[in-house]
């Protein structure tokens, strides 16, 4: 079983699930939507998936074969900073996009934005390797401002769309181990709030278009 979803607790529960043994830890970063059923649509310019080194043998060709459709394939050694790598990543910018209902080119053009995101990777980092992880803070931001700057998180078209956004998953982890290592996180709970707010904002709108 090699999952792909947003977070980490879910391990620990398939692992208790199914055994530990057959999980094998991953992340994918890619930007996709679903237009129909069946059919989606990749709208960034890179499919990255990463995986535990424990699945090297049972899945080493799969592998290849992705890389050679175009998916950035790596095997990591070290599950902690697999995991966490993504969570760092992708939490700063789903929650900063989802709170200012924008892209991420206009997330970085403006200032107070920006730095509420900075703040929310350097926090997510220090968890991360309060948990044992190897994540620099700096590579994260370097790489996410290079992302192209239409692009949205798929947090912030969930809470366009009145769906329920992934914020336990995607935030929760932070929140968390924070709270285990007693390591303050101002920027990402502000952030947080911030994407609540809009969640009850939209529910608020759509119950007054109904009536």
């Amino acid at each position: 079983m090699v999952p792909l979803l947003n977070g980490i607790d879910h391990l620990a529960l398939l692992g208790e699930r199914y055994g530990r043994g057959k999980v094998i830890a991953a992340t994918i970063a890619v930007e996709c939507e679903r237009v129909a059923p069946g059919h989606f649509i990749q709208r960034s310019p890179f499919a990255r998936l990463y995986v535990s080194s424990d699945g090297q043998d049972l899945l080493g060709s799969t592998l290849a074969e992705l890389e050679n459709i175009g998916f950035q394939c790596k095997f990591f050694d070290d599950e902690a900073t697999l995991m966490w790598s993504k969570i760092v990543f992708l939490a700063p910018m789903a929650l900063a996009t989802s709170a200012a209902a924008l892209p991420i080119g206009d997330v970085m053009s403006d200032s107070k934005r920006k730095a509420q995101w900075e703040a929310c990777v350097r926090e997510s980092a220090a968890v991360a390797a309060a948990e044992g992880a190897k994540v620099d803070a700096e590579s994260v931001m370097s790489g996410i401002l290079k992302m192209p700057p239409e692009m949205r998180s798929s947090m912030q078209k969930d809470v366009a769309q009145g769906n329920p956004p992934e914020l336990d998953a995607i935030a929760g982890p932070i929140l968390r181990a924070a709270g285990r290592h007693g390591i303050e996180v101002p920027s990402t709970r502000a952030l947080v709030r911030a994407v609540e707010a809009r969640v009850a904002e939209k529910k608020s709108r759509d119950v007054l278009a109904k009536n």
